[in-house]
């Protein structure tokens, strides 16, 4: 069983998801980071000094969450989850210093193999402060009230397939088929909301069924008082305690641009060529959108997409560049670079606030975390706590 288990978490791996948040978050969609460290295309700056050796937080799929430009986490998850624990590590100094946290004890959960296929590279860590936060894989979500002293399993009578905070509140996207029923065929969601103050989970009355398959399910995007849920049946909003209600599908939401301004992603496919897709603009909540730019010049696949909050577009195409776009001068700009002739991986990014983000990288040689502290301008190597520390 251990053999199959960590079979099937290598294919989850590979599962590609997003995630993300409105104020400045990144719009998360797991890969496999499988590489060496990643080169800055600009000189270095910002200060920061490079890992003596390789930094090492763990094994499997990757999640980051500032609350500020100074407090942050980095998760990630459990391989062999019925024998060994995930890993988190937190820094209160802008990734300057790392320490690791106590963990939610997950080998005394009983994952089903389907439901593993499924969400076992579904890794997501999210913090509304330093000491409230939730860890989430292979749908189970754990909640700390203590800065992860002590963990504690949420029921919400299903699997839950993705999670994100913003603001006060909290939203969780759960798959409650019938226990009895296998995942791989049954795809029925429901949205629950909660906010920080109140422990009680509250579930939007609308009930979504977005497809069936192995990567069946949906994007999951917060703003606030509001959600976004992205489906291959249609786009819904909803703000609490309020229903779902249908949107413009034309774009698949990312973040916000500016106040006010949600950023879409849309003409996804034409084989995963970047240069096809464009980037385009809602004022009103998805409803409708305006184009604003094409994607980077490159035939690369695309990958994880975020802002920073403040008129800049970041794009990571073929695992391996990251792209960056200012919508005042609207030219895209490489300005990170994986190490030539690997198969290295950048994700995820993150974006703490306007100038403060951070890219995650991993691969052979190990995992490291680069830092811009000049809106994504220039990139910095950040140490991690090695293996064992």
């Amino acid at each position: 069983m251990a053999a199959a288990m960590l079979a099937v978490a290598i294919v989850g791996l590979l599962i590609t998801v997003a995630v993300g948040g409105f104020n400045g978050s990144a719009s998360k969609r797991p890969t496999s980071p499988s590489g060496a460290a990643a080169v800055p295309i600009a000189p270095p700056g910002g200060g920061l000094s490079s890992p003596s050796g390789p930094g090492l937080v763990g094994a499997g799929p990757t999640s980051i969450d500032f609350i500020d430009p100074d407090h942050g986490w980095i998760a990630t998850g459990c391989l062999q989850c019925s024998i060994d624990n995930p890993v988190i590590v937190r820094t209160n100094d802008g990734g300057h210093t790392w320490q690791k946290i106590r963990v939610p004890d997950v080998t005394v959960t009983t994952i089903d193999e389907p439901v593993w296929y499924q969400y076992g590279g579904i890794v997501e860590v999210r913090f509304v402060n330093q000491k409230h936060g939730w860890y989430l894989q292979a749908g189970d979500l754990w909640e700390t009230t203590n800065g992860g002293t002590n963990w504690r399993l949420t029921a919400l009578g299903g699997v839950v397939r993705d999670f994100t905070t913003a603001g006060d509140n909290a939203w969780a996207l759960v798959n409650d088929c019938p226990t009895s029923v296998s995942t791989k065929t049954c795809t029925r969601f429901h949205l629950y909301q909660r906010t920080t103050l109140d422990p009680t989970w509250r579930r939007v009355s609308t009930g979504l069924s977005p497809g069936s398959g192995p990567l069946s399910g949906a994007l999951l995007v917060a703003d606030h008082n509001s959600a976004l849920v992205d489906t291959p049946k249609g786009l819904f909003r909803t703000t609490p305690p309020g229903a779902l209600v249908a949107v413009d599908p034309t774009c698949q939401p990312v973040g916000s641009l500016t106040p006010g301004h949600l950023l879409g992603i849309c003409n996804i496919g034409g084989g995963g060529n970047a240069s096809v897709v464009s980037f385009d603009v809602s004022t009103d909540g998805g409803h409708n959108w305006v184009p604003l730019v094409r994607g980077p010049p490159t035939d690369a696949w695309s990958g994880a997409h975020t802002t920073n909050g403040a008129g800049v577009i970041f794009y990571i195409t073929g695992g391996a560049t990251l792209w960056r776009i200012d919508t005042v001068d609207k030219t895209w700009a490489p300005v990170l670079q994986t190490a030539p002739n690997t198969t290295d991986e950048l994700f995820p990014i993150y974006f703490a606030d306007s100038h403060d983000g951070f890219v995650f990288q991993g691969g052979s040689s190990g995992v490291q975390l680069l830092a811009t502290r000049d809106a994504g301008l220039t990139w910095n190597a950040v140490p991690l706590p090695p293996a064992g520390s």
